[in-house]
């Protein structure tokens, strides 16, 4: 039998100093469609499972360092990798395939060395156990903590200020939350979700649940769950900390963005690093339409709040790769790719409406279950695939 690893090892692999190869076995438009980023593509599924080893002798790679074989669910990856071993590669298969990686995590913290310039070193093992820089310790001022679903590119906040953390945007396991907070000894005292979300589910509800903490949405007529509403002009305390809510429709009629004054905002999935929230999902043309001008109102109001505040957004533009920097960018470079702000609200509408990209898989279904507070037994292959929140700019 040959060698396993699970989705947690790799990324401590991948975010270790020693080089490692990821050989997807897959059809080539699921790799084009959702991969493991650098990932190389040989596809050898069917031949595997017909029983053609030599199905991979086009493959190669430098033979000091692993190779672990990637398939959709961790079947014919055991095949890649028997194969391999036998050409005298140190060869693994991946627990669980692309399905298991899709819940693969890090955690990176956010540091703000000056007006909009955010660095962050990566707790690189996948477990939260990285060390606090000078001054950043509970009760020494305020700690943004960004969680990051690696597969999906879906990012998440613990703000931490007096020994207390508000968790935003929860889109992994609750034990997720709780393992981070538990090594810095703080407090999960709320937990905000800035939109009813489409392309995962939110573990907020449960996570505010075990916590025995407020769960917190802003205020909208589609949630059945139970919640504290917020409101534009309102705040979120945590310690010392108090985090201005600001109302950004457009993606949803809910958005709202989070405040850190002088700092950084969380701006959900109202804008990116590099791109936009699409405004059309569970949404007629007509709707689309017209949350598309109210997003190039909220847009303008971020811009305005300052160019070199650092935005700190729900998801990525893509998968991650593990140890990476925190995903974060000045208010001035992520409106640069805002392509037509300047423009009149109609111009930028029409423009924004023409290059929609694919919507997320399975949203109509994730929407209802998020409006409801349903959960699936597996929520797994509900959630499979990138993100696609976002109008790239």
């Amino acid at each position: 039998m040959p060698k396993s690893l699970d989705s947690r090892k790799l990324v401590q692999l991948l975010a270790g100093p020693r080089p490692v190869t990821v050989l997807d076995i897959r059809d080539p438009e699921d790799h084009e469609a959702w991969s493991i980023p650098g990932s190389v593509l040989v596809p050898a599924v069917d031949a595997l499972y017909d029983g053609h080893p030599e199905a991979l002798d086009a493959f190669d790679a430098p033979r000091d360092r692993p190779v672990v074989a990637v398939c959709g669910r961790g079947r014919s990856s055991v095949l890649a990798a028997a194969a391999l071993e036998a050409r005298g590669f140190d060869a693994f298969s991946l627990e669980g395939g692309m399905r298991a990686w899709s819940l693969a995590w890090d955690a990176v913290d956010v540091g703000f060395a000056g007006p909009g310039r955010a660095q962050g070193q990566a707790q690189g093992d996948g477990r939260g156990e990285g060390q606090e820089g000078p001054g950043q310790g509970p009760g020494q001022g305020t700690v943004v903590v960004q969680v990051r679903r690696l597969g999906k590119g879906c990012l998440s906040y613990l703000v931490a200020s007096n020994g207390e953390a508000l968790v935003v945007d929860a889109s992994l396991d609750p034990e997720v939350y709780e393992e981070l907070c538990r090594a810095r000894d703080w407090r999960i005292s709320g937990v905000v979700d800035t939109h009813i979300h489409a392309d995962h589910l939110s573990r907020g509800p449960d996570l505010a649940r075990r916590a025995g903490a407020p769960y917190m949405l802003p205020r909208t007529g589609r949630s059945r769950v139970e919640r504290r509403e917020l409101d534009d002009g309102s705040t979120v305390a945590v310690g010392a900390e108090r985090l201005d809510v600001l109302a950004v429709p457009g993606h949803t009629p809910e958005s709202v963005a989070l405040l850190l004054p002088g700092r950084a905002v969380l701006t959900g999935d109202t804008l990116f690093a590099r791109g936009v929230g699409r405004p059309d999902l569970e949404a007629t043309s007509g709707e689309a339409r017209a949350r598309a001008v109210a997003l190039h109102g909220s847009l303008r109001r971020l811009a305005a709040l300052g160019d070199e505040l650092v935005v700190l957004a729900a998801h990525a533009d893509g998968a991650l790769v593990p140890g990476e920097p925190a995903v974060a960018a000045p208010m001035r470079e992520a409106t640069s790719h805002a392509r037509g702000i300047e423009d009149h609200a109609e111009a930028f509408a029409t423009a924004l409406l023409a290059k929609l990209p694919p919507p997320p898989p399975n949203h109509a279904v994730v929407v209802k279950m998020n409006e409801a507070g349903d959960w699936p037994k597996d929520p797994v292959d509900l959630e499979a695939g990138g993100n696609r929140c976002a109008v790239p700019g």
